[in-house]
C-alpha cells in the first residue's frame, strides 16, 4: 500500500469503527433517562387540617372621660398649659390664684419666659369674667367663659374653656380655645 494512502484509510476505518459501536450502542442500550417526575403540592392529599383560628375580639375603644362644668375657682386654682406654641411662639401657662388673680405667661423650656397677662378672675351663675388688668391685651379687657375640667380619680386633667360671648381681647379668645393640661413643673 501506498503510504500516502495508508493514513487516509487508515484515519477512515477508525471513523468507520468509532460511529459503527455507538451506533451500536444506541441501538442495544436503553432510552434516554429523564428526571422523574414529582407530584406537584396541589396534588398531595393534606396529612391533617390546620386550625381554624378564632377571629380577634375589636379591641375597644377607650371611654372618653367626662367633662364637668367648674363651678368654683378653687377647682381650676393651680398651673394650666396649653398644647403646641400659642404664646409669642411658645406653649401658654395660665396661672389661676386662690386670691381671684391671675397670669397668662409663655412658657420657654418649661420655664416662664414673661407674662402675656394678668389681671382678675370672678364666677358668677357658671361663668367665668377673665378681666385683664395689664399685659398685651390693650386696656382693660373682659371675657366670659364657661370652664370644663377633666379628672380621672379626683385629680384634675384638663380644662377646655367656651366663650360665652366674644372676648374683648381676641388673643386671648385664640389662646383659650385649646385643651389645656394640669402643670406641676
Amino acid at each position: 500500500m501506498n503510504k500516502t494512502l495508508a493514513f487516509p484509510v487508515r484515519s477512515l476505518m477508525a471513523v468507520s469503527l468509532i460511529c459503527t459501536a455507538l451506533a451500536g450502542c444506541q441501538a442495544a442500550g436503553a432510552a434516554p433517562t429523564q428526571a422523574p417526575v414529582l407530584p406537584s403540592p396541589a396534588s398531595i392529599p393534606p396529612t391533617s387540617i390546620p386550625p381554624t383560628l378564632p377571629k380577634p375580639s375589636p379591641i375597644p375603644s377607650p371611654t372618653p372621660l367626662p367633662s364637668i362644668q367648674v363651678q368654683s375657682l378653687q377647682e381650676i386654682v393651680g398651673g394650666w398649659k396649653s398644647p403646641g406654641t400659642v404664646c409669642a411662639g411658645n406653649p401658654c401657662l395660665l396661672r389661676f390664684k386662690a386670691d381671684g388673680s391671675f397670669e397668662i405667661d409663655s412658657l420657654f423650656q418649661g420655664a416662664v419666659d414673661k407674662v402675656i397677662e394678668s389681671g382678675k378672675i370672678t364666677l358668677s351663675d357658671g361663668i367665668f369674667h377673665l378681666e385683664t388688668t395689664g399685659g398685651e391685651c390693650d386696656g382693660t379687657t373682659n371675657g366670659y367663659y364657661q370652664v370644663f375640667l377633666t379628672s380621672r380619680d379626683g385629680k384634675p386633667l384638663s380644662l377646655k374653656f367656651t366663650a360665652t360671648q366674644p372676648d374683648e381681647c381676641t388673643d386671648r379668645e385664640k389662646g383659650l380655645g385649646f385643651t389645656y393640661t394640669i402643670f406641676n413643673p
